[in-house]
Protein backbone atom coordinates (compact mmCIF):
# COMPACT_ATOMS: atom_id res chain seq x y z
CA UNK A 1 0.00 0.00 0.00
CA UNK A 2 1.65 3.29 -1.18
CA UNK A 3 1.20 6.15 1.16
CA UNK A 4 -1.06 8.82 -0.18
CA UNK A 5 1.36 11.55 -1.48
CA UNK A 6 0.99 15.28 -2.66
CA UNK A 7 3.28 17.75 -4.02
CA UNK A 8 1.40 20.75 -4.01
CA UNK A 9 3.09 24.39 -5.03
CA UNK A 10 3.60 26.59 -2.87
CA UNK A 11 1.63 30.21 -1.99
CA UNK A 12 2.55 32.93 -3.07
CA UNK A 13 4.31 35.73 -0.84
CA UNK A 14 1.00 37.71 0.37
CA UNK A 15 -0.21 34.24 1.88
CA UNK A 16 3.25 33.49 3.52
CA UNK A 17 2.76 37.03 5.25
CA UNK A 18 -0.60 36.07 6.56
CA UNK A 19 0.47 32.73 7.32
CA UNK A 20 3.85 33.56 8.96
CA UNK A 21 1.60 36.45 11.50
CA UNK A 22 -1.21 33.47 12.18
CA UNK A 23 2.55 31.38 12.92
CA UNK A 24 3.17 33.84 15.78
CA UNK A 25 0.63 32.55 17.53
CA UNK A 26 1.70 29.59 18.07
CA UNK A 27 0.62 26.10 16.40
CA UNK A 28 -0.37 24.13 19.20
CA UNK A 29 1.05 20.59 19.81
CA UNK A 30 3.89 21.66 22.43
CA UNK A 31 2.17 19.93 25.47
CA UNK A 32 -0.40 17.40 26.73
CA UNK A 33 -3.39 17.06 24.88
CA UNK A 34 -3.68 16.35 21.27
CA UNK A 35 -1.24 17.53 18.27
CA UNK A 36 -1.77 18.54 14.64
CA UNK A 37 -1.24 15.84 12.31
CA UNK A 38 -2.57 13.10 14.50
CA UNK A 39 -5.70 10.87 14.46
CA UNK A 40 -6.61 7.55 15.47
CA UNK A 41 -5.63 5.66 12.01
CA UNK A 42 -2.60 8.10 10.80
CA UNK A 43 0.32 10.66 11.60
CA UNK A 44 0.97 13.32 9.34
CA UNK A 45 4.03 14.20 8.25
CA UNK A 46 5.54 16.76 6.15
CA UNK A 47 8.48 16.38 3.96
CA UNK A 48 11.15 18.89 1.67
CA UNK A 49 13.55 19.02 -0.46
CA UNK A 50 14.82 20.21 -3.81
CA UNK A 51 12.95 17.41 -6.45
CA UNK A 52 13.83 19.91 -8.99
CA UNK A 53 16.50 21.92 -11.11
CA UNK A 54 20.18 21.47 -10.60
CA UNK A 55 20.02 20.28 -7.14
CA UNK A 56 17.30 17.91 -7.58
CA UNK A 57 20.33 14.83 -7.11
CA UNK A 58 19.78 15.67 -3.32
CA UNK A 59 16.00 14.94 -3.30
CA UNK A 60 17.10 11.21 -3.97
CA UNK A 61 17.64 10.51 0.05
CA UNK A 62 14.01 12.15 0.75
CA UNK A 63 13.01 9.44 -2.42
CA UNK A 64 14.38 6.65 0.22
CA UNK A 65 13.05 8.18 3.09
CA UNK A 66 9.56 8.40 1.18
CA UNK A 67 10.15 4.74 0.25
CA UNK A 68 10.90 3.54 3.58
CA UNK A 69 7.71 5.05 5.09
CA UNK A 70 5.89 3.16 2.12
CA UNK A 71 6.82 -0.16 2.72
CA UNK A 72 6.06 0.21 6.62
CA UNK A 73 2.66 1.33 5.75
CA UNK A 74 2.55 -1.91 3.96
CA UNK A 75 3.22 -3.60 7.15
CA UNK A 76 0.87 -2.18 9.43
CA UNK A 77 2.32 1.38 9.89
CA UNK A 78 3.58 2.04 13.57
CA UNK A 79 1.37 0.91 16.11
CA UNK A 80 -1.48 0.96 14.84
CA UNK A 81 -1.52 4.65 12.84
CA UNK A 82 -0.23 4.76 9.19
CA UNK A 83 2.14 7.99 8.30
CA UNK A 84 0.55 10.27 5.53
CA UNK A 85 3.30 12.22 3.74
CA UNK A 86 2.74 15.41 2.38
CA UNK A 87 6.02 16.56 0.06
CA UNK A 88 7.17 19.92 -1.20
CA UNK A 89 9.74 20.76 -3.70
CA UNK A 90 11.74 23.54 -1.81
CA UNK A 91 14.27 23.68 -5.45
CA UNK A 92 17.01 24.31 -2.79
CA UNK A 93 16.14 27.73 -3.05
CA UNK A 94 15.44 29.84 0.40
CA UNK A 95 12.63 31.56 -0.60
CA UNK A 96 10.83 28.67 -1.88
CA UNK A 97 11.89 26.79 1.67
CA UNK A 98 10.34 28.94 3.30
CA UNK A 99 7.07 29.12 1.46
CA UNK A 100 7.21 25.04 1.65
CA UNK A 101 7.19 24.80 5.63
CA UNK A 102 4.86 27.58 6.32
CA UNK A 103 2.35 25.59 4.04
CA UNK A 104 3.38 22.20 5.67
CA UNK A 105 2.93 24.13 9.33
CA UNK A 106 -0.11 26.19 9.19
CA UNK A 107 -2.39 24.56 6.11
CA UNK A 108 -1.19 20.84 5.91
CA UNK A 109 -0.91 20.54 9.56
CA UNK A 110 1.46 18.34 9.97
CA UNK A 111 2.71 16.19 13.54
CA UNK A 112 6.55 16.93 12.50
CA UNK A 113 8.44 17.33 9.67
CA UNK A 114 11.57 15.68 7.71
CA UNK A 115 13.91 16.52 5.27
CA UNK A 116 15.78 19.41 4.40
CA UNK A 117 19.15 19.03 2.00
CA UNK A 118 20.34 22.24 0.84
CA UNK A 119 21.48 24.58 3.76
CA UNK A 120 20.91 27.89 2.60
CA UNK A 121 16.91 26.21 1.94
CA UNK A 122 17.21 25.22 5.47
CA UNK A 123 18.90 28.50 6.77
CA UNK A 124 16.07 30.40 5.58
CA UNK A 125 12.85 27.79 6.65
CA UNK A 126 14.50 27.88 10.59
CA UNK A 127 13.43 30.71 12.17
CA UNK A 128 9.60 29.73 10.70
CA UNK A 129 10.21 25.97 12.13
CA UNK A 130 11.79 27.13 15.50
CA UNK A 131 8.96 29.71 16.59
CA UNK A 132 6.44 27.11 15.91
CA UNK A 133 7.98 24.31 18.05
CA UNK A 134 7.57 21.70 16.00
CA UNK A 135 9.45 18.87 15.75
CA UNK A 136 12.14 18.73 12.58
CA UNK A 137 14.25 16.33 11.84
CA UNK A 138 17.12 17.39 9.35
CA UNK A 139 17.81 15.54 6.30
CA UNK A 140 20.98 15.91 4.71
CA UNK A 141 21.48 20.14 5.19
CA UNK A 142 25.29 19.90 5.95
CA UNK A 143 25.55 23.41 7.90
CA UNK A 144 26.81 23.42 11.52
CA UNK A 145 24.91 26.17 12.20
CA UNK A 146 21.43 24.35 11.78
CA UNK A 147 22.32 22.93 15.92
CA UNK A 148 24.91 25.32 16.60
CA UNK A 149 23.68 26.95 18.95
CA UNK A 150 20.81 24.07 19.29
CA UNK A 151 17.29 24.49 18.90
CA UNK A 152 14.90 22.56 21.40
CA UNK A 153 12.91 20.98 18.51
CA UNK A 154 15.73 20.65 15.45
CA UNK A 155 17.69 17.39 15.79
CA UNK A 156 19.94 16.01 13.01
CA UNK A 157 18.87 12.97 11.38
CA UNK A 158 22.25 12.36 9.65
CA UNK A 159 25.62 14.47 9.69
CA UNK A 160 26.32 18.08 9.27
CA UNK A 161 29.69 19.67 7.91
CA UNK A 162 31.85 18.90 10.91
CA UNK A 163 31.28 15.67 11.01
CA UNK A 164 32.56 15.68 7.08
CA UNK A 165 35.46 18.04 7.75
CA UNK A 166 36.42 16.25 10.99
CA UNK A 167 36.86 13.67 8.40
CA UNK A 168 38.84 15.75 6.03
CA UNK A 169 40.96 17.41 8.42
CA UNK A 170 41.81 13.34 9.70
CA UNK A 171 42.58 12.40 6.23
CA UNK A 172 44.69 15.82 5.54
CA UNK A 173 46.90 14.79 9.05
CA UNK A 174 47.62 11.28 7.59
CA UNK A 175 48.20 12.37 4.20
CA UNK A 176 51.29 14.59 5.77
CA UNK A 177 52.28 11.96 7.91
CA UNK A 178 52.25 9.35 5.35
CA UNK A 179 53.74 11.42 2.33
CA UNK A 180 55.66 14.65 4.50
CA UNK A 181 54.03 17.03 1.65
CA UNK A 182 52.30 20.17 3.56
CA UNK A 183 50.95 22.52 0.73
CA UNK A 184 47.37 22.61 0.74
CA UNK A 185 45.13 24.31 -1.01
CA UNK A 186 41.74 25.27 -0.17
CA UNK A 187 38.18 26.15 -2.44
CA UNK A 188 35.26 26.78 -1.19
CA UNK A 189 31.55 27.86 -2.98
CA UNK A 190 31.59 31.41 -2.35
CA UNK A 191 27.42 31.12 -0.60
CA UNK A 192 26.63 30.64 2.69
CA UNK A 193 26.89 26.75 2.06
CA UNK A 194 30.43 26.87 0.92
CA UNK A 195 31.62 29.12 3.26
CA UNK A 196 30.17 27.27 6.58
CA UNK A 197 32.08 24.49 5.05
CA UNK A 198 35.32 26.53 4.82
CA UNK A 199 34.92 27.60 8.30
CA UNK A 200 34.36 24.21 9.65
CA UNK A 201 36.70 22.62 7.94
CA UNK A 202 39.52 25.72 9.38
CA UNK A 203 38.27 24.39 13.08
CA UNK A 204 38.58 21.02 12.54
CA UNK A 205 41.75 21.16 11.16
CA UNK A 206 42.86 23.49 14.00
CA UNK A 207 41.85 20.41 16.52
CA UNK A 208 43.20 17.89 14.35
CA UNK A 209 47.10 16.78 14.32
CA UNK A 210 47.53 18.57 11.26
CA UNK A 211 47.41 22.10 12.79
CA UNK A 212 50.82 23.12 13.28
CA UNK A 213 51.97 21.13 9.95
CA UNK A 214 49.43 22.03 7.32
CA UNK A 215 50.35 25.45 5.12
CA UNK A 216 47.69 26.74 3.51
CA UNK A 217 49.04 28.90 0.57
CA UNK A 218 45.83 28.62 -1.35
CA UNK A 219 42.28 29.47 -0.11
CA UNK A 220 39.73 30.92 -2.98
CA UNK A 221 36.02 30.85 -3.73
CA UNK A 222 34.67 29.37 -6.63
CA UNK A 223 30.72 30.24 -7.65
CA UNK A 224 27.96 28.22 -7.36
CA UNK A 225 27.11 29.36 -11.03
CA UNK A 226 30.50 29.03 -12.57
CA UNK A 227 31.24 27.46 -16.09
CA UNK A 228 35.26 27.76 -15.44
CA UNK A 229 37.52 27.31 -12.87
CA UNK A 230 40.54 27.79 -14.73
CA UNK A 231 41.41 31.01 -12.25
CA UNK A 232 41.35 28.25 -9.44
CA UNK A 233 43.48 25.72 -10.87
CA UNK A 234 46.00 27.94 -12.15
CA UNK A 235 46.28 29.13 -8.77
CA UNK A 236 46.57 26.02 -7.00
CA UNK A 237 49.49 25.07 -9.93
CA UNK A 238 51.29 28.11 -9.31
CA UNK A 239 51.59 27.72 -5.58
CA UNK A 240 52.91 23.44 -6.10
CA UNK A 241 49.76 22.60 -3.66
CA UNK A 242 50.65 19.07 -2.85
CA UNK A 243 46.18 18.44 -1.97
CA UNK A 244 43.60 20.44 -2.35
CA UNK A 245 40.22 20.58 0.04
CA UNK A 246 37.37 21.60 -2.06
CA UNK A 247 33.50 22.71 -1.36
CA UNK A 248 31.50 22.75 -4.34
CA UNK A 249 27.93 21.58 -5.74
CA UNK A 250 27.48 18.91 -8.15
CA UNK A 251 27.74 21.40 -11.02
CA UNK A 252 30.96 23.35 -9.73
CA UNK A 253 32.66 20.52 -8.61
CA UNK A 254 32.26 18.99 -12.02
CA UNK A 255 33.56 22.08 -14.02
CA UNK A 256 36.51 22.01 -11.37
CA UNK A 257 37.60 18.39 -11.79
CA UNK A 258 36.83 18.47 -15.26
CA UNK A 259 39.32 21.91 -15.80
CA UNK A 260 42.09 20.23 -12.99
CA UNK A 261 42.60 17.11 -15.30
CA UNK A 262 42.71 19.11 -18.96
CA UNK A 263 45.34 21.37 -17.62
CA UNK A 264 47.26 18.77 -15.99
CA UNK A 265 46.60 19.55 -12.27
CA UNK A 266 47.04 15.59 -10.34
CA UNK A 267 46.85 15.92 -7.11
CA UNK A 268 44.43 14.40 -3.97
CA UNK A 269 40.96 16.38 -4.16
CA UNK A 270 38.94 16.26 -0.69
CA UNK A 271 35.36 16.94 -0.23
CA UNK A 272 32.94 16.61 2.12
CA UNK A 273 29.80 14.96 1.49
CA UNK A 274 28.24 17.41 -1.06
CA UNK A 275 29.29 15.39 -4.11
CA UNK A 276 30.05 11.92 -4.90
CA UNK A 277 32.77 10.13 -6.65
CA UNK A 278 30.28 8.12 -8.47
CA UNK A 279 28.10 10.98 -9.23
CA UNK A 280 31.34 12.86 -10.56
CA UNK A 281 32.01 9.87 -12.70
CA UNK A 282 28.80 9.99 -14.15
CA UNK A 283 28.44 14.05 -14.55
CA UNK A 284 31.62 14.04 -16.48
CA UNK A 285 31.81 10.90 -18.37
CA UNK A 286 35.26 9.61 -17.76
CA UNK A 287 37.13 8.34 -14.50
CA UNK A 288 39.92 10.46 -14.99
CA UNK A 289 39.63 13.56 -13.35
CA UNK A 290 37.87 11.70 -10.73
CA UNK A 291 40.60 8.93 -9.98
CA UNK A 292 42.17 11.21 -7.17
CA UNK A 293 38.57 12.46 -6.21
CA UNK A 294 38.15 11.74 -2.01
CA UNK A 295 34.67 12.44 -0.17
CA UNK A 296 32.89 11.77 3.10
CA UNK A 297 30.88 8.53 3.21
CA UNK A 298 29.04 8.85 6.09
CA UNK A 299 27.19 5.34 5.94
CA UNK A 300 28.25 2.45 8.03
CA UNK A 301 28.60 -0.17 5.03
CA UNK A 302 28.44 -0.33 0.94
CA UNK A 303 26.18 0.76 -1.12
CA UNK A 304 26.12 -3.24 -1.96
CA UNK A 305 26.24 -4.44 1.19
CA UNK A 306 23.90 -6.71 2.95
CA UNK A 307 23.29 -4.15 5.72
CA UNK A 308 21.70 -1.38 2.62
CA UNK A 309 19.20 -4.04 1.26
CA UNK A 310 16.35 -2.63 2.73
CA UNK A 311 16.99 0.77 1.49
CA UNK A 312 18.09 -0.55 -2.22
CA UNK A 313 14.92 -2.74 -2.22
CA UNK A 314 12.38 0.04 -1.14
CA UNK A 315 13.93 2.52 -3.75
CA UNK A 316 13.66 -0.50 -6.44
CA UNK A 317 10.02 -0.82 -4.97
CA UNK A 318 8.41 2.52 -5.73
CA UNK A 319 11.12 4.26 -7.60
CA UNK A 320 12.17 1.29 -9.79
CA UNK A 321 13.30 3.95 -12.88
CA UNK A 322 16.08 5.61 -10.62
CA UNK A 323 19.16 3.84 -9.74
CA UNK A 324 20.47 3.48 -6.43
CA UNK A 325 23.40 5.24 -5.62
CA UNK A 326 25.08 7.64 -2.37
CA UNK A 327 22.96 10.58 -3.32
CA UNK A 328 20.32 7.98 -2.59
CA UNK A 329 21.39 8.14 1.28
CA UNK A 330 21.34 10.94 2.03
CA UNK A 331 20.23 11.82 5.16
CA UNK A 332 18.18 8.74 5.05
CA UNK A 333 19.02 7.73 8.82
CA UNK A 334 16.58 10.23 9.85
CA UNK A 335 13.65 8.11 8.67
CA UNK A 336 15.04 5.63 11.33
CA UNK A 337 15.45 8.11 14.57
CA UNK A 338 12.01 8.89 13.74
CA UNK A 339 10.95 5.45 13.32
CA UNK A 340 12.36 4.57 16.82
CA UNK A 341 10.82 7.71 18.15
CA UNK A 342 7.61 6.65 17.16
CA UNK A 343 7.36 3.47 17.91
CA UNK A 344 8.03 4.46 21.99
CA UNK A 345 5.59 7.06 21.74
CA UNK A 346 2.82 4.77 21.33
CA UNK A 347 -0.51 6.88 22.35
CA UNK A 348 1.71 9.90 23.80
CA UNK A 349 1.61 11.46 20.43
CA UNK A 350 2.56 15.38 21.46
CA UNK A 351 5.61 17.53 20.14
CA UNK A 352 7.26 18.18 23.47
CA UNK A 353 6.65 14.00 23.98
CA UNK A 354 8.41 13.51 20.91
CA UNK A 355 11.23 15.57 21.76
CA UNK A 356 11.69 13.75 25.29
CA UNK A 357 11.81 10.90 23.26
CA UNK A 358 13.87 11.98 20.96
CA UNK A 359 16.32 13.25 23.77
CA UNK A 360 16.66 9.43 24.74
CA UNK A 361 17.39 8.12 21.66
CA UNK A 362 21.24 6.46 22.50
CA UNK A 363 23.64 4.52 20.32
CA UNK A 364 20.90 3.78 17.53
CA UNK A 365 22.70 1.78 15.12
CA UNK A 366 21.03 2.10 11.29
CA UNK A 367 23.39 1.21 8.39
CA UNK A 368 22.42 4.45 7.01
CA UNK A 369 24.93 6.56 9.30
CA UNK A 370 29.02 6.01 9.83
CA UNK A 371 28.49 6.03 13.57
CA UNK A 372 25.24 5.05 16.15
CA UNK A 373 23.11 8.13 16.44
CA UNK A 374 23.04 9.39 20.10
CA UNK A 375 21.60 12.57 21.25
CA UNK A 376 21.21 14.41 24.80
CA UNK A 377 18.75 16.30 27.05
CA UNK A 378 18.85 20.09 25.46
CA UNK A 379 21.48 21.87 26.50
CA UNK A 380 21.65 25.84 24.52
CA UNK A 381 25.49 25.76 24.85
CA UNK A 382 26.13 21.91 23.12
CA UNK A 383 25.55 21.56 19.70
CA UNK A 384 25.86 18.00 20.53
CA UNK A 385 22.73 17.72 21.75
CA UNK A 386 20.68 17.68 18.83
CA UNK A 387 23.67 16.73 16.46
CA UNK A 388 23.59 13.06 16.32
CA UNK A 389 26.77 11.91 14.45
CA UNK A 390 30.51 12.94 14.78
CA UNK A 391 32.53 11.57 12.24
CA UNK A 392 32.08 9.76 8.79
CA UNK A 393 34.06 7.44 6.41
CA UNK A 394 36.33 8.48 3.04
CA UNK A 395 35.27 7.09 -0.39
CA UNK A 396 36.61 7.15 -3.15
CA UNK A 397 36.54 5.48 -7.03
CA UNK A 398 37.08 1.69 -7.10
CA UNK A 399 40.58 1.35 -9.15
CA UNK A 400 39.62 -2.27 -9.87
CA UNK A 401 37.26 -1.42 -12.74
CA UNK A 402 36.20 -5.20 -13.15
CA UNK A 403 34.30 -5.11 -9.58
CA UNK A 404 30.98 -4.23 -8.85
CA UNK A 405 31.61 -2.40 -6.07
CA UNK A 406 32.00 1.11 -8.06
CA UNK A 407 33.75 2.74 -4.93
CA UNK A 408 36.02 1.92 -2.00
CA UNK A 409 35.48 2.87 1.64
CA UNK A 410 37.78 3.13 3.98
CA UNK A 411 38.80 5.19 7.68
CA UNK A 412 40.61 8.47 7.46
CA UNK A 413 43.88 6.99 7.25
CA UNK A 414 45.73 8.14 3.64
CA UNK A 415 47.82 4.66 3.28
CA UNK A 416 44.22 2.64 3.14
CA UNK A 417 42.71 5.79 0.88
CA UNK A 418 45.47 5.83 -1.60
CA UNK A 419 45.64 2.27 -2.33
Amino acid sequence: MRIQRRRSAVMGAATLSLMLLASACGSGGGGGGSAPGVTANEIKIGLFAPLSGPSAVYGKGLQTIEAMYNELNANGGINGRKIKLVVEDDKCDPTTARLAVTKLIQKDKVFMLQGGMCSAAVTAALPIIKQSGIPFVVAGAAAHSIVDPPTMNVFDGWVDNSSGTAMNASLLSSFIEKTGKTKVGVIAQSDEWGQGWLSSFMSSLQESNAATKAKIVVKEAIAPDTTDATAQVQKLKSAGVDIAIVYAYPDPMSVFLRNASQQGLDIPVVTGQGTFPEDQLKRIGSPGPVKNFYTSYCMAAPLTSPELAPYRDAVAKYYPKDSFDLSSMLGVSGYDVNVAVLKKLGNDLTWASWIKAAEGVHNLKTPAAPQPISYKPFAANDPTSRLGVASCNVSHLNPDTSSKAKIVVTGADWSQASR
